[in-house]
C-alpha cells in the first residue's frame, strides 16, 4: 500500500431501505477524502431489508466511491455472508470474516468483533443473543422494527455519548482488548468507538441515528473522529 495512503474504517453503518440523504452525504464526503476503505461489518441491515433490496435503493449511489477506493468488506452479524450473494462485488474487491494489513511492522487485524465476543459472553448476554439469532432466523419484522424504534428514541432522549457508551458497550470493548496483544486488533460491534494505544486495540464505532464516528490510518497511525451527520 503507497505511502500517506489514508485509510478509511467504518462500521455498524446498518444501512436499509430507509433512505437518509443527510447520512448519504456523510458518507459520500468521508469516503471521498480516503484512498482505501474497509467496512468492518453491519454495512447493511439484514433484520430490515434483504441484500437484493438493499442494492437497489439510493446508497447504492455509494458504491461507485467505495469501489474506486479498493474497498475491503467484512461480514458483520447484521450483514452476514449468507445473507448476501455475489453483488458485493458492485461495491467491494475483497470480502471476509477478517482481515489483515502491515504497516512499517506492525500487524493490524481487522474484524467485526461479534464472533470473539460470543466466544466470551456472559450468561445474560448469551441469552440476549439467541433471542435475537431466533427472531433473524424466523424473520420477525416487527419486532426489530420497534427495537430500531427504541433505539432512535434512546438517541433522542439521551444522546450519543450515552447511547454508544455505555458500562455495557465498555465491558465488550474491553473483553475483545484480551484477544490479541501482540498485533493491534481493529473491530466495530459494540458501537463504542475507542482507540486505546496501551492494548493495541481500536473501534470505529457507529454511524447511526445521527450518530458518526470512525477511523483513519495513515502509516500505521490511528486517528478517531467521532461527530454526526447533522
Amino acid at each position: 500500500m503507497a505511502k500517506n495512503n489514508k485509510i478509511l474504517v467504518i462500521s455498524d453503518i446498518h444501512l436499509s431501505k430507509n433512505f437518509k440523504q443527510k447520512k448519504y452525504d456523510a458518507l459520500e464526503n468521508i469516503i471521498k477524502r480516503a484512498d482505501k476503505v474497509i467496512i468492518n461489518g453491519d454495512f447493511w441491515d439484514s433484520w430490515h431489508c434483504t441484500f437484493d433490496e438493499f442494492i437497489k435503493t439510493k446508497w447504492s449511489g455509494l458504491f461507485p466511491l467505495l469501489l474506486a477506493r479498493d474497498t475491503v468488506y467484512l461480514f458483520g452479524n447484521h450483514d452476514p455472508k449468507y445473507r448476501s450473494n455475489n453483488n458485493v462485488s458492485l461495491f467491494s474487491v475483497q470480502t471476509g470474516e477478517r482481515f489483515e494489513y502491515i504497516s512499517n511492522g506492525t500487524t493490524y487485524r481487522f474484524e467485526h468483533g461479534h464472533k470473539l465476543l460470543d466466544s466470551s459472553d456472559g450468561f445474560f448476554m448469551r441469552i440476549y443473543d439467541g433471542l435475537m439469532h431466533y427472531f433473524e432466523r424466523h424473520s420477525v419484522w416487527l419486532f426489530f422494527l420497534m427495537k430500531s424504534w427504541i433505539e432512535k428514541a434512546g438517541f433522542v432522549l439521551f444522546g450519543d455519548k450515552v447511547m454508544c457508551e455505555s458500562g455495557m458497550t465498555r465491558k465488550r470493548n474491553n473483553r475483545l482488548k484480551k484477544f490479541y496483544k501482540k498485533d493491534w486488533l481493529i473491530c466495530g460491534d459494540t458501537h463504542f468507538a475507542e482507540v486505546d494505544h496501551k492494548n493495541k486495540f481500536a473501534n470505529s464505532g457507529c454511524i447511526i441515528h445521527g450518530h458518526l464516528s470512525y477511523l483513519v490510518i495513515t502509516n500505521g497511525k490511528i486517528e478517531l473522529v467521532n461527530t454526526n451527520t447533522n
